[in-house]
């Protein structure tokens, strides 16, 4: 096992257990040294575990201490103590724990889950304590819920579980059942905003204990939790899940999140249909989607499979533009149904929350881009988003000028949505949705003297001339498409 994969109170305990055999002049470490230094971390994990247990945890050290003084002693070696092979194999197997659990770090508790199944008197002695893996794994979610260990100190992160729950018993006790009840509920908002979704569903699971009546909010936040629990991907792949949420403070996040609305869907159930103008984006919370469009031919086109975790639709709906395709229901589905009421009625609470909320969009559209659009085929992940961050979206009415003096000069322009007639001498021109215009190389710059005009609503994803002019150096593909493309409307 590498060193760096312990948790520091692993490596503590490791240290801590050479230095007790050094101590007593035994010549390897084994098991049950390892254990009785894990016992002696007054705010470790497994400390609490076994006191979970009921078993008298004062008993085990004592009998423990005994154990320890019946092995052999050895004076007058100058070597250090080795680790047994007993105690390399519950190493081992601690690893296999911490795998099976989708941990990145063996913590002290994977440690405890291998002695629990040693076959020399650690084990038997946990066993005679009462201790189990199946009664172990059930004491550990009320210590860290379902949250994954990601770095060394893990126990930093859900302490606050521990002792909320102390807090909230306590409560329950006195009789201060709704104010029990209301603090579960706030901190599994909190824990959730803040990206701990094992401990929001710690909090989630003594709502329902406590008898919290609010079962829609629970049952929803119950379902975001085990989404950011299992780090599922966004649909480009490197983005986590709610990312179109995660540039709002906690407060914010979940200010908007309770504004919507849940919606069960059945089996073969358009949520969306191609060509549609719809006031409503979704997040799904359970089940599958499939988005699919129909051609012009009739033929029904696969697009992509949704799962828990992604938003769809809040471009259209963001931005009023006609649904591209139809997102259908694989199976049963939880949806979480948000309205452009909910984004108004966030900008109109916190404008600044808003604007953060309306960038996440814009970005997400712009990134989108780079995945549809044929010049971008070869760029990889990093040039997308660069492009997403540089880039900005302009919005033209119907008849209104398109101005290459003004804030697309020095850009390069594509159009995302709608229409552009261009009047000049060279005569008149229909620029439609994915045609490219701008002042910054010659194929694509309109003659002098040409006007352009929105034909419809018309959206503009406005590239500054350091994207653009680092594309065409490095990548051939997209200095071959500008270029054919330039010469297909010369």
């Amino acid at each position: 096992m590498r060193p760096d994969k312990l948790t520091t109170k692993s490596q503590e305990a490791l240290r801590q257990a050479q230095s007790l055999a050094e101590k007593r002049n035994h010549q390897a470490i084994d098991v049950e040294h390892l254990l009785f230094a894990l016992l002696g971390q007054k705010e470790g994990v497994v400390l609490s575990l076994l006191q979970k247990l009921d078993g008298p945890v004062g008993s085990l050290a004592d009998r423990l201490q005994r154990a320890l003084e019946r092995l052999p002693q050895v004076t007058g070696g100058t070597g250090q103590a080795f680790i047994t092979p007993r105690l390399k194999k519950i190493l081992d197997e601690a690893e296999a724990e911490a795998e099976a659990l989708k941990d990145e770090y063996v913590s002290t508790e994977h440690l405890l889950l291998s002695m629990v199944q040693d076959s020399g008197e650690a084990g038997k002695l946990l066993r005679e304590l009462g201790a189990s893996r199946d009664k172990i794994l059930t004491a550990l979610v009320s210590i860290r819920g379902a949250q994954r260990i990601t770095d060394p100190n893990p126990e930093d992160k859900y302490q606050a579980l521990e002792k909320y729950s102390r807090d909230l018993t306590d409560l329950a006790r006195k009789g201060k059942l709704d104010e029990a009840r209301g603090l579960a509920l706030g901190m599994a908002r909190r824990m959730l905003a803040r990206g701990r979704s094992g401990n929001a569903i710690g909090f989630l699971e003594m709502c329902r204990n406590l008898g919290h009546p609010d079962r829609d909010e629970i049952e929803a936040l119950s379902s975001m939790a085990r989404l950011t629990s299992d780090g599922l991907a966004d649909l480009e792949g490197g983005e986590q899940s709610f990312a179109l949420i995660d540039q709002l403070s906690d407060h914010e996040a979940m200010d908007f999140i309770r504004q919507a609305q849940l919606l069960p869907v059945s089996a073969g159930t358009d949520v969306v249909r191609q060509g549609e103008v719809s006031r409503n984006f979704y997040l799904i919370l359970e089940g599958q989607m499939r988005v699919h469009m129909h051609a012009e031919s009739g033929r029904s086109i696969a697009l992509n499979t949704l799962v828990p975790g992604h938003f769809f639709g809040e471009f259209a709906c963001v931005y009023r533009l006609p649904r591209t395709a139809n997102v259908t229901a694989i199976g049963e589905a939880l949806l979480l149904e948000f309205s452009d009421a909910s984004i108004a009625a966030l900008m109109q609470r916190s404008p600044i929350a808003g604007e953060r909320l309306m960038q996440a969009v814009q970005w997400r559209l712009l990134h989108a881009i780079t995945h549809s659009h044929p010049a971008f085929a070869e760029l990889p992940e990093a040039d997308r988003q660069w492009l997403a961050e540089e880039s900005a979206l302009a919005e033209f009415q119907d008849g209104e000028q398109v101005e290459l003096q003004g804030a697309l000069h020095d850009h390069a322009c594509v159009i995302v949505h709608g229409a552009i007639d261009t009047h000049g001498p060279d005569g008149d021109r229909h620029l439609a949705t994915g045609d490219m215009f701008g002042d910054i190389v010659r194929e694509l710059q309109p003659a002098h003297g040409t006007t352009l005009t929105a034909a419809d609503r018309c959206l503009v994803c406005a590239i500054p001339r350091h994207v653009f002019q680092s594309f065409m150096n490095a990548y051939g593909g997209f200095e071959q498409w500008v270029q054919v493309h330039g010469e297909a409307r010369a």
